[in-house]
């Protein structure tokens, strides 16, 4: 397909679109390419100041006991699925043969992308440090968890989507092929991945620090003030530091996560004061 873009005929088609593209810009002068140049290192420097200028979860989404965290789980949880959807779709021409829905491959995979990365933003923009967790999975793996098996089938998901969706657009017929079909599979698999809830007070053995503004890796929260790494099937704080969190029972019931007052009341009264262990000699 061919547009007229000011008076010169364009086609549509990727390859072709990007060869114009890279044959205009060995058509500039220097001065222009350098003065475009300064301008895309500006707006890079400008999208990190706005990523870095981003404010904490808790003040952003205002996440309050009205604005519960479930609401952005919902959220989530709405667009992973509509993704896994949206991807069986995508892949019934070419995976399983079904021609009928061919010529509506691309729209599905390009929603799919969509749906993902809205889902990672959902969650992105109430956490603290959204990228101190991407480096986290990687850095600090957890095989014994389930969230990060989460973490780790949904990042292998959208990588596996944008290589479906470049090969549908830059036609690769056989990369499309596996693309599909990988995506298929990730597709069914990821939505299984569960998570499990733990309830323990927010509040650092060693100095008091907000637990709930830490990073979690696997079953383990580290304090963001002292870097402790507390564990939350037992409260426990990670040898050699010394010292235990009040942990509580939970249960789920439809999709709420419930504690017991008598239990939260007694803790609340009968809290000790926080106190280091030997490994924090000379923290401040």
């Amino acid at each position: 397909m061919i547009v007229t873009v000011a008076g010169r005929p364009l086609s549509l088609d990727p390859r072709l679109a990007w060869r114009a593209i890279k044959a205009d810009v060995a058509a500039m002068p220097t001065a222009l390419k350098a003065w475009l140049l300064f301008l895309l290192a500006l707006m890079g420097i400008g999208a990190i100041g706005a990523v870095r200028a981003l404010f904490p979860g808790d003040k952003g989404i205002a996440t309050t006991p009205t604005v519960e965290w479930g609401l952005l789980i919902i959220g989530y949880v709405f667009f992973a699925i509509t993704t896994s959807g949206l991807c069986l779709a995508s892949s019934l021409g070419t995976v399983f043969g079904i021609d009928r829905f061919r010529p509506l491959e691309k729209r599905h995979a390009v929603l799919a992308v969509l749906c993902l990365v809205t889902a990672f933003g959902v969650i992105a923009l109430d956490l603290h440090f959204p990228v101190r967790l991407m480096f986290g999975v990687v850095l600090n793996p957890a095989p014994t968890s389930p969230m990060w098996w989460m973490g780790v089938f949904y990042g292998a998901y959208l990588v596996s989507l944008l290589v479906e969706v470049w090969s549908i657009f830059w036609h690769h017929p056989r990369i499309h092929q596996w693309s599909c079909l990988s995506s298929s599979v990730i597709a069914i698999f990821a939505p299984l991945t569960l998570g499990a809830v733990f309830a323990v007070l927010d509040r650092c053995p060693h100095k008091g620090g907000p637990l709930s503004q830490g990073i979690v890796f696997g079953t383990s929260v580290a304090c963001p003030l002292h870097n402790w790494t507390i564990g939350l099937q037992d409260g426990c704080a990670t040898s050699p530091d010394e010292g235990c969190v009040p942990k509580f029972a939970c249960k789920v019931e439809a999709g709420q996560v419930l504690l017991d007052a008598a239990e939260l009341a007694t803790h609340a009264v009968d809290m000790e004061r926080p106190t280091a262990g030997p490994a924090c000699h000379g923290a401040a």
